[in-house]
Order: C-alpha cells, then structure tokens, then sequence
C-alpha cells in the first residue's frame, strides 16, 4: 500500500508538472486514466486489507499477520492432501479429515453440474468481451452461490478436492477434472475442452430417436460414455478440420481408432452415469445401430463392419486437448518471437505503444482501443506501465489468444445456452 500510495503521489506531481506539454494532450489524458485506475486499484488494495481484519499502519498488527502467515505455513506442510487453489489455507483439516469419500456417482453429478455452469459463464463473458475466470476461482464462486452456508461449502469443496484425490486414477473423467482444478491445464484449454464437449453432446443428441423423452438427460449420459469411433471422427473434423497440421490430425484419428473397443452392451458400465432406472433401452439400441451395432449374433459371427468400435467420451476429449495442447506449445514459442520483437530496446519490457505493435501481429482481429483496454487492465492493477513475457503469456492465456490464431469460433454465445428470457433479463 505504501509503495502504491508513492507511486500516485510521483504520478500527480508529475502531472500537475507537465500539465499539458510537449507529449500533447492525448498523453495527458493516458495518464489521468491510469491515475484513475491506479486510485481503484488502491482502493481495492485497502478494502482487502481491511476484510483480512490486518491494518499495515500498527507494528502490532504486523506481528499478528506475521504470525497468522505462519501458521499458514505450518498447516500446509502438515497436509497430506493435493489441495487446489479454492481451499482455504486456514481449513480445519482435522474435522474434515474424518469425513468419509464421497461415492463417485456424486462426484461425476458434481463435475457435470460445474462444467455446464463454466460454459455458460464463459458464453456471458464472449458477449461482453470479459476475459474467462480461471477455473479454481469459478469453483470457488460457484459452491458459494449454490450452497451458500459457510460450513456446507466448506465441506463440499473439501469433499470435491477429496473425492478428485480418490477416484483420478480409475476414471479418465476425473483425471481430466482434476488436471483443470490443479491448473496443469490453462484457461484457454478449459474453454477449447468444454467446446468439443457440447459439440460431443449436440452429435449425440442428433442421433437419439426423437420420440424418446423419458429419462433423456440420463439417456444422453449413457451413450455418451462410450463414443463410436466414427462419431469421435465427425467431431473431430467439425472442431479441428484444416486447422492444425496434417501430421498432428493424423496422429490423432489414429490414437482415437487405435484405442477403439468393440461395443459389448452386456459388459458396459453404465453405472456412473445416474438415472439407470430411466435410460430408454430401446432408444440406445437405436443410437447404436446407426452407427453399425448388431444385436443379433456374437462377435465372431459378425463381420468387422458390422462389429462396432467405440471409445469412452472423457479419453476421447482427453486425446483432442493433447493434441490441441502440444500445438499451443509451439504457438507460445512462436508468440515469445513476436514479443522480442515489439521489444525494440531488448530489455525484456514492453510498455503501451510495443503491446499495440505485438497485438497487431498476434490477435490481428484487435482494434488499437481493445489493446489498449486490455494493456490497462493488465498494468493498472500492478501499479507499473510495463509487461514481461510472463504477464503477456499470461494474457495470451485469458484471451485466448491460439484460439484466434487457429481462426476457431467463440465456442458459444449466450443465446445457445440461455433461455430467451434469461438472455433479455
């Protein structure tokens, strides 16, 4: 706060100063908004402060945040869980140690009902030009709003963060879960993951009979757990078609057709995906003949058209962000360039003007104002006028900045997902 509060003293004396001088009245305006900014951010910086009950003016003050900073620390060493960010460090780990698993049909409920909230939330930020919240925060607002009760959300997020430690290794669902909740995964492939997820689910829901109503999101859940090979393929064509190198799409219909089984319905778990008393039995059946499944005969009796291939949904999205992912590695090193070169002095630091030029080159589809906007809300916050490589990867990240590169759509907007009066309200 001291340090912020110096910054906007120099910043006013520099420009009661200068008034409007030799950089020209455009300057002056820059810099009074970024006084402006820089007031929010302090006022943000004190009313965080003051909710933490720590005040940085009172050496007995500082004593105590040192000495609750230190026990911090003592309990997390203590841990024996991987907890993710939206656990609280503070956490009575004893009391909730002691609560039993939670059975993996709720987990799989759970990650369901906060994925389809995350898609949503992004298809409000696509309409308003917001940057995608990471994902533990979104967790973390959204346990609060649907359980409200401290002690209830408490627990579930201990629940959630424990039942992800249990079950990741058994289930490809949960492995994916828990790699966005560790934050292996960005923000950028969270929202490229939930995509091909709805468009899995719209391929999926094409192909039931449309007479069957019963039990239909059950129904969806069921077919959905295993794929056939030649849906995944039509996916695959419609998310990435012509959009990466050839070399990478081949590798990866040939990993979707290499780990392809034969659809036995004797042998499927169908366990994990909720509502079995009201999956329409007929209306699967349907769903997997139009893709060659025979009823009729055993499988040596089939011929291998007739035998049907199918791959489990969450391995299946799990080898497209793979692929997606290491062809997002290589942009990043093709982005890094283009930051070295909109560094015209080489010191590792770009300030408004060079992130005008970079984002020129690496978001062509930006008009000069969107950098701008976006150069603001990246520095006001921090007090500085500059950015590192880090903070703009970081950008890269938020704005989905491979996702225009690759010419793909905005995944969805709110109208796809929001009813006509939650959109008009």
């Amino acid at each position: 706060l001291a340090e912020t509060k110096d910054k906007l003293k120099a910043l006013e004396g520099s420009i009661l100063k200068r008034g409007g001088g030799e950089d020209g009245d455009d300057d002056l305006f820059e810099r009074l908004e970024w006084e402006r900014k820089l007031r929010e951010s302090l006022k943000h910086q004190i009313k965080q402060t003051a909710t933490r009950g720590v005040q940085t003016d009172s050496d007995e003050h500082k004593v105590t945040a040192l000495s609750q900073r230190d026990l911090m620390h003592a309990a997390q060493a203590g841990r024996q869980l991987h907890k993710p960010r939206f656990l609280t460090p503070m956490v009575d780990d004893a009391t909730l140690a002691a609560r039993p698993v939670k059975p993996l049909r709720w987990l799989l409920k759970l990650i369901y009902s906060i994925y389809d909230s995350k898609f949503t939330a992004d298809a409000v930020d696509n309409r308003y030009g917001h940057p995608h919240d990471p994902f533990p925060e979104f967790i973390y607002m959204w346990t609060c709003k649907r359980y409200g009760l401290r002690d209830l959300v408490g627990a579930t997020r201990w629940d959630l963060a424990n039942a992800v430690d249990e079950y990741t290794e058994h289930l490809a669902e949960v492995r994916v879960f828990g790699s966005f909740m560790f934050e292996e995964y960005g923000t950028e492939q969270l929202g490229f993951f939930l995509y091909c997820r709805s468009v899995v689910h719209d391929h999926t829901a094409a192909g039931l009979p449309k007479t069957s109503a019963r039990g239909m999101e059950a129904l969806l859940r069921a077919v959905t757990r295993y794929l056939p090979v030649q849906l995944t393929l039509d996916v695959i064509a419609q998310v990435l078609g012509h959009r990466l190198p050839a070399h990478a799409m081949e590798s990866l219909v040939q990993s979707v057709r290499r780990e392809g089984v034969l659809f036995s319905p004797e042998t499927a778990d169908f366990s994990t995906v909720g509502g079995s008393e009201l999956l329409d039995a007929s209306a699967m059946a349907a769903f997997y003949e139009k893709y060659g499944f025979r009823r009729m005969g055993s499988a040596a009796d089939e011929s291998p058209e007739e035998q049907l291939l199918v791959i489990e949904e969450a391995r299946f999205l799990e080898l497209l962000l793979v692929v997606y992912s290491n062809e997002r590695d290589a942009y990043r090193t093709t982005l890094a360039a283009v930051f070295s070169q909109a560094d015209g002095d080489g010191d590792g630091e770009i300030d408004k003007n060079d992130f005008v030029n970079f984002a020129k080159t690496a978001v062509p589809t930006w008009t000069t104002g969107q950098a701008k906007d976006v150069f603001w809300r990246a520095t006001a916050p921090l007090g500085v006028e500059v950015l590192l490589l880090d903070d703009v990867m970081g950008l890269a990240d938020t704005y989905a900045f491979f996702n225009a590169h690759l010419a793909l759509p905005r995944f969805t907007s709110e109208d796809e997902v929001l009813s006509a009066s939650e959109v008009e309200m």
